[in-house]
């Protein structure tokens, strides 16, 4: 996901594991274009293994690749005719498991469950003493070192898993309330696949389900928020 300004260049690294069976593989590489970045035709792999994308394979295969770009933080472009020396902006792109193995970190379950602050879980959503990502780390949930240094890199959360958690919690919640079919709410009969925690099925479309929750919003404030 490279994007240059007169003054850096923000360089994307993304990771993720995919597929079943035979095509079970992780792949780490860099976004090459802003304008069609979903294109598997921009993206560079650097890094691919078949399994998992857990801590022992990162630390089976990413080492030599990462140890290169640790180094790498910036580069000279021909300007006019002239070299010109562009800072690299590195950013992490990967769901919230592989960050946290990436880091070192223990997980969202941990006594110290942010990877950011050291607030302790019972403390979340208050005001936190910032990481300083220094020797004393290993007392607050880390257990590891991390493959890439957190401050060398702007870390982007998995906003599309974020807010596909928050959609079922919030159909979940609207099914607990209502009793769906006595609300007039068939659509949602039926709590989410406990596997896939989606609403799957046949009788399941979008148009139908967001028709179902506006017609239950209207004359609420909800209604306002559905529109």
């Amino acid at each position: 996901m490279g994007q240059t300004t007169r003054k850096k260049a923000d360089c994307a690294i993304a990771g993720d594991k995919g597929g079943d069976n035979w095509a079970n593989v992780t792949k780490f590489g860099f976004f090459i274009s802003t304008t069609r970045a979903n294109s598997y035709r921009n993206f560079t792999i650097i890094s691919i293994w078949p399994g998992a994308d857990s801590r022992v394979e990162q630390e089976k295969h990413l080492p030599p690749v990462l140890e290169q770009i640790k180094q790498i933080d910036s580069l000279v472009v021909s300007v006019n005719g002239a070299g010109k020396t562009v800072k690299i902006q590195w950013m992490l792109i990967a769901d919230l498991k592989c960050l946290k193995d990436i880091f070192g970190h223990k997980g969202p379950a941990s006594n110290f469950p942010c990877t950011l602050c050291r607030a302790p879980k019972e403390e979340l959503n208050k005001i936190g003493v910032m990481r300083t990502f220094g020797e004393d780390e290993k007392n607050y949930s880390y257990t590891m070192k991390p493959l890439l240094p957190a401050y060398h890199f702007k870390v982007i959360p998995p906003t599309m898993h974020i807010l596909h958690g928050l959609v079922n919690r919030s159909l979940n919640i609207l099914w607990d309330l209502t009793g769906a079919k006595e609300m007039g709410l068939g659509i949602i009969d039926k709590k989410p696949d406990p596997h896939t925690h989606q609403f799957i099925g046949d009788d399941y479309s979008e148009g139908a389900l967001v028709a179902s929750l506006c017609d239950f919003c209207e004359g609420t404030t909800m209604a306002w928020f559905a529109k």
